[in-house]
C-alpha cells in the first residue's frame, strides 16, 4: 500500500465527497455536505411521540429545519402522526457555512 501525506490524503477525500439525490443515487459535489436524522418516536413512557432531529454537525440540523420549514405539509401527507425516520441531506458553502441546500435522501420508514 503506497503512504499518503497527511495533506494529499485530506485533498484527495474532499476530491471524493459524496451526496445523495432524492433517487438515492450517489452523485459527486464540490460543496461540503452533511447528513441528519429526522423521526417521529414513541416516548419510552408511551405517553404519546417526539420529534428527534439530529446532523452530525450542526449545518446538518439546520438543514433538516429548512427541510421542514419547505416540506411539512408534504411530509405529514404520507405520515400523519405515525412514527417514521429518514435521512436529509444538507450541502452548505464552505466559506459562509450557509445552507445551499436540504433533501431526503432516504425513504420514510
Amino acid at each position: 500500500m503506497a503512504h499518503r501525506s497527511p495533506t494529499t490524503a485530506r485533498e484527495e477525500d474532499r476530491a471524493s465527497s459524496w451526496s445523495a439525490e432524492p433517487s438515492w443515487t450517489a452523485r459527486r459535489t464540490s460543496r461540503p455536505a452533511d447528513v441528519g436524522y429526522l423521526s417521529r418516536l414513541h416516548r419510552p413512557d408511551g405517553n404519546g411521540t417526539f420529534i428527534l432531529l439530529t446532523g452530525i454537525h450542526a449545518v446538518g440540523s439546520h438543514g433538516i429545519i429548512d427541510f421542514l420549514r419547505r416540506e411539512l405539509a408534504d411530509l405529514y401527507e404520507q405520515v400523519d402522526l405515525q412514527p417514521f425516520s429518514t435521512l436529509i441531506a444538507t450541502e452548505y458553502d464552505p466559506a459562509t457555512r450557509q445552507l445551499v441546500r436540504s433533501e431526503r435522501i432516504a425513504p420514510l420508514y
